[in-house]
């Protein structure tokens, strides 16, 4: 008798181990998450990576060296770290440095900070605090398979769902391997701007009280500077089907050329590329070459490795197209966005103007 009860006692354990409840929600399966490596999960990770980045035909190819304290502390140097550039992450935060220096901060940390490290060396409370700008639904859960193992999906309830907000975690290992999130703004915000032309005049546009200043530095060498018409824009968009992932948002630049006598520049070949401070150091995206249509525009879009306040530096290449007798340039932009804290969307967006006119024979 007292055998058949232990082994019936042994049936249960083994049954409950094998039915054992999926998570009630997703704050449930980040306190899985926590409980499973509490005092167990690594303190400093570092790496070196060769990373190549390929944008519209556009190749540049750096080392990174990373090294990340837990639970929210991440420094990625680009190239020799004894230069001193690079960024610093915390979990809401970014410094941009230059030559050891801070020259920039912003109000948007890395969104990957609170699943790699946070949630296993922190308050359960101070991770729900760093996702929720993220938008994380967390009282929708659903389990599905990724790779062939058995996964946790927080933030929505269906598979057919691919553009909530939402991260993916190994059922057995609660380690997350896979997140799409959200912080990009639904409509196109402006800065006040201006144009620093060869001449030396200078336009200031559209002051408003609480506006960050943003000077457009323009280099045309082969062609002659007047004033200020053409323009770029910029707007942050999500232009991913998984939803917008603030480290690879979008960048919309609308490109105008026009001539001395303000007439559209048609069918001239439009490049784009964006740095993180400098231009022609920490490439992060482009595009081009793109064909301006009849009216001299072109629509471009500049996919980032990180948010789109990190590319603080846009090169414009203009060179001759569908006719050999056109205009050829380089321009270079200098932007400045602010971010609000509470939620990391853009405080404003810029729009900033340079006029080229074709060089006299």
């Amino acid at each position: 008798m007292a055998a058949k009860v232990t082994l019936l006692a042994l049936a249960v354990v083994l049954t409950g181990f094998a039915t054992e409840r999926a998570p009630q929600d997703g704050r449930a399966l980040l306190e899985r998450m926590r409980a499973a490596y509490l005092g167990k999960w690594f303190k400093t990770v570092t790496f070196v990576q060769q990373t190549t980045q390929t944008r519209k035909g556009v190749t540049d190819t750096s080392t990174w060296y990373e090294a990340l304290k837990s639970p929210d502390r991440l420094r990625i140097d680009f190239g020799d770290p004894k230069d001193g550039n690079g960024v610093l992450y915390t979990a809401d935060s970014l410094y941009a440095v230059r030559g050891g220096k801070i020259t920039r901060t912003a109000a948007s940390g890395n969104p990957f900070l609170p699943f790699v490290a946070g949630v296993y060396d922190q308050t359960i409370e101070t991770t729900l605090r760093q996702i929720s700008a993220y938008k994380f639904d967390l009282s929708k859960l659903y389990t599905t398979t990724w790779e062939g193992r058995a996964t946790e999906v927080a933030g929505s309830q269906s598979a057919s769902d691919t553009t909530s907000p939402q991260f993916w975690v190994d059922r057995e290992r609660l380690i997350v391997v896979r997140a799409a999130t959200s912080r990009c703004p639904p409509s196109s915000l402006w800065l006040r701007s201006g144009a620093t032309c060869r001449t030396g005049t200078a336009e200031r546009l559209g002051r408003r009280a609480g506006m960050s200043r943003l000077i457009v530095h323009s280099h045309m060498r082969p062609i002659t500077v007047i004033g200020c018409s053409a323009a770029i824009v910029l707007a942050a968009h999500c232009g991913d089907p998984m939803g917008c992932d603030p480290c690879r948002t979008t960048a919309v630049a609308h490109v105008f050329v026009r001539d001395s006598a303000n007439q559209p520049i048609a069918g001239v070949d439009i490049d784009v590329r964006s740095f993180l401070e400098v231009c022609g150091l920490d490439f992060r995206g482009g595009s081009g070459p793109n064909r301006a249509d009849s009216s001299g525009h072109r629509r471009i879009l500049i996919s980032s490795l990180y948010s789109p306040h990190t590319a603080r530096c846009f090169l414009v290449i203009i060179t001759p197209g569908s006719n050999a007798n056109q205009p050829s340039d380089t321009a270079e932009f200098r932007a400045s966005v602010e971010f609000r804290v509470h939620d990391g969307s853009p405080r404003d967006s810029a729009r900033f103007n340079v006029v080229v006119a074709r060089t006299t024979p």
